[in-house]
């Protein structure tokens, strides 16, 4: 709540949010909560990007 316009600005709904950026550039988002497979999937995927 306290950085609310910065939320606004990237698009965050809901908590967790979780953003990849590469070269400032976000290549990657993912809301809400994942199971650890699935997050590791997830972040592999999107550190490749």
């Amino acid at each position: 709540e306290a950085q609310q316009q910065l939320a606004t600005q990237f698009g965050i709904r809901s908590i967790p949010t979780i953003m990849v950026f590469k070269n400032g550039q976000r290549v990657d988002m993912i809301n809400g909560a994942l199971p650890k497979t699935q997050f590791d999937q997830w972040l592999n995927q999107a550190l490749t990007k």
